[in-house]
């Protein structure tokens, strides 16, 4: 009996430094492979080494931060695209910027490199626009605005499209996950390409977000003078109105400033409300139309909001006997309506009057309208 007790206890105490032993063991080797840590893990361990006094320290940050970007994790493999790109344009907000300040000197540039982690980083957040829970609109942004710009955007012609294809997603992203700063570089890039229906809902969508009085008076013009849209004196009105009062509102601003920034809303307010008594309370069609065709024989197609893609409005002719101008048989005109029109003076007279016949078919009745040729 007392054998077995002994044999019990040698057991016992044999166990127990084994685990007392596994346990240092653990212990020693816990920080260098971290066993338990997730992927999030290992970048935020990454990040917390990053500015150690000693290089050993940095060197174990940059191990981390790897495990991380191969395990599939964005932000690590933004960081290291940055890391890698060396220097930064001025349009970059770093990510994580006290840790890649301090992490700068300890990778040697490598534009590969910084592309290959670029590239990881776009892939893992196409996967993640599957599913906006997952996506970090910030992060998205900082992401997309690394394809648009320096070193990453300088590659050869095939790279760089790939690159604006690439940062116009990502952009999209962001934008549509809530971040203001992407909702307004989308919006300048539709406004740019001549989107102006998609550049102005961003544009309303970053005015929701933030007060700015030069988004608001942007976004009075585009209705005031139907800068791709139609003229609407009205919402122009409503632009200016929130313009002004940002202007008002703004407590950081010279009192003489604001005087004078103030005008600019009243006289466009002034400019809408005597547009509208103009045109007995009604705003002007805008028409917005592709033309083909040559000197002597034009074909008009129009873009209706309400279509997808173009209608065929009609054509004008140039013959012997004259000018001639015809509305396409597609274009249901109200009864008493002319389809056909001959006597024009120029081939520009007879395209107004094509178009000014499918501005009634769409709206029943002849309105003043602008017309702009669409891109």
């Amino acid at each position: 009996m007392q054998n077995n007790n002994m044999k019990a206890l040698v057991i016992f105490l044999v166990c127990l430094a084994g685990t007392a032993g596994v346990a240092l063991l653990v212990k020693g080797v816990h920080h260098e492979a971290c066993w338990f840590c997730s992927t999030s893990d290992y970048f935020q361990k990454g990040l917390a080494l990053a500015c150690s006094d000693d290089e050993a320290g940095k060197q174990k940050a940059l191990k981390y931060i790897t495990t991380a970007a191969e395990d599939g994790y964005a932000p690590a493999d933004m960081l290291f695209a940055q890391l890698y790109a060396g220097a930064l344009p001025e349009q970059i907000e770093p990510v994580f910027p006290e840790a890649t300040q301090c992490l700068s000197g300890s990778v040697q540039p490598d534009g590969a490199q910084a592309r290959k982690y670029l590239d990881q980083a776009s892939e893992l957040y196409d996967a993640m626009a599957e599913d906006a829970e997952r996506v970090e609109p910030d992060l998205a942004f900082r992401l997309a605005m690394m394809y648009l710009s320096p070193p990453f955007s300088e590659q050869d012609d095939v790279s760089s499209y790939k690159a604006a294809d690439v940062g116009l997603k990502l952009l999209k992203v962001a934008a549509e996950g809530g971040n203001g700063d992407a909702m307004q570089k989308l919006a300048a890039i539709e406004e740019a390409s001549g989107n102006m229906e998609d550049a102005v809902k961003w544009y309303s969508k970053v005015s929701e977000k933030k007060k700015d009085y030069r988004l608001s008076l942007k976004l009075g013009d585009i209705y005031l003078y139907g800068k791709g849209v139609a003229v609407d004196h009205q919402k122009a009105i409503e632009w200016y109105k929130k313009a002004r009062d940002e202007i008002q509102e703004a407590s950081d601003m010279d009192p003489q400033e604001k005087r004078h920034l103030l005008d600019i809303p009243s006289v466009r307010i002034e400019i809408a409300s005597r547009q509208i008594k103009r045109s007995g309370g009604e705003s002007p069609v805008t028409v917005n139309y592709v033309l083909s065709g040559n000197g002597v024989h034009y074909i008009l197609k129009v873009k209706d909001k309400d279509v997808q893609g173009l209608i065929e409005a009609g054509e004008v002719i140039k013959t012997e006997k004259g000018i001639k101008a015809v509305v396409a048989q597609g274009i249901k005109l109200p009864e008493g309506a002319e389809r056909e029109k001959e006597g024009f003076d120029s081939m520009n007279q007879g395209m107004e009057w094509v178009l000014g016949q499918w501005v009634i078919s769409k709206y029943g009745e002849s309105r003043k309208f602008n017309y702009r040729l669409a891109r």
